[in-house]
C-alpha cells in the first residue's frame, strides 16, 4: 500500500471552463488536504488532447502553464536542493513509463488519475513547504502535461529538456523561462 501525502477525490461535476462558456469538463479532481482542485476538458489539437484547467478555493478557473510548475519547482529547489533535484529524477524516469492520453471519456480519465495517484509521493512531502503548490499536485500536472506532449508531439522532448535544466547546479532561470522554450 502506498503513502499518500493527500487524498485526491476524482468526480465528473461538468464545470463550465468560464462563465460563459460551453464547454464543460470531463474529470475534476480534488485534493482534499488542500483547497486545489485540477480539471480536464476535451482538448482541439486531436481527438485525445486535454486542456488541463486549476482552481484554488473560490478563485476563477484557471490553465496552467509550464512556467507554473516550473517556477514552482525553482522555489522548491531553493529550499530544498537535493529533494527536489530526487524529485527531478524520478520524473525524468516516470517519463519513458508515461503513456498517451486515453480516449476522453470520465472513466478512462478516473482510471488515469488512480494510476498516476499510486505513486508514493510521501519521500517528497517537505517539497509542499515550498513554492505555490502542493507536491502531489504537482505531480499530477508535471505527469499529464508529459501525457498530453506525447499524445499530441510523439517525437517532442520539451519537458526531458526542461527537466534536466532544473538540475543543473546553477540554473540558467532566464534560459529556463524565455519564450526560446515554447517555439
Amino acid at each position: 500500500m502506498c503513502k499518500k501525502t493527500s487524498a485526491i477525490e476524482i468526480r465528473n461535476d461538468k464545470l463550465k471552463k468560464t462563465r460563459n462558456s460551453s464547454e464543460i469538463s470531463d474529470c475534476d479532481i480534488y485534493f482534499i488536504d488542500y483547497t486545489y482542485s485540477m480539471h480536464i476538458y476535451q482538448g482541439s489539437k486531436c481527438l485525445n488532447d486535454i486542456r488541463l484547467r486549476y482552481k484554488i478555493g473560490d478563485s476563477l478557473i484557471r490553465t496552467p502553464k509550464h512556467m507554473h510548475w516550473l517556477l514552482d519547482l525553482i522555489l522548491k529547489k531553493e529550499k530544498y536542493p537535493k529533494l527536489t533535484d530526487e524529485f527531478v529524477d524520478m520524473l525524468i524516469e516516470d517519463y519513458a513509463q508515461l503513456k498517451i492520453l486515453p480516449t476522453s471519456t470520465y472513466a478512462n480519465y478516473k482510471k488515469l488519475i488512480e494510476e498516476l495517484y499510486e505513486k508514493d509521493l510521501s519521500k517528497f512531502h517537505k517539497l509542499s513547504k515550498a513554492g505555490e503548490f502542493p507536491i502531489e499536485y504537482v505531480y499530477l500536472l508535471i505527469a499529464l502535461l508529459i501525457c498530453q506532449e506525447k499524445t499530441n508531439y510523439p517525437s517532442g522532448g520539451l519537458f526531458q529538456d526542461m527537466l534536466k535544466s532544473i538540475k543543473y547546479e546553477k540554473l540558467e532561470v532566464f534560459k529556463l523561462l524565455s519564450s526560446e522554450w515554447w517555439k
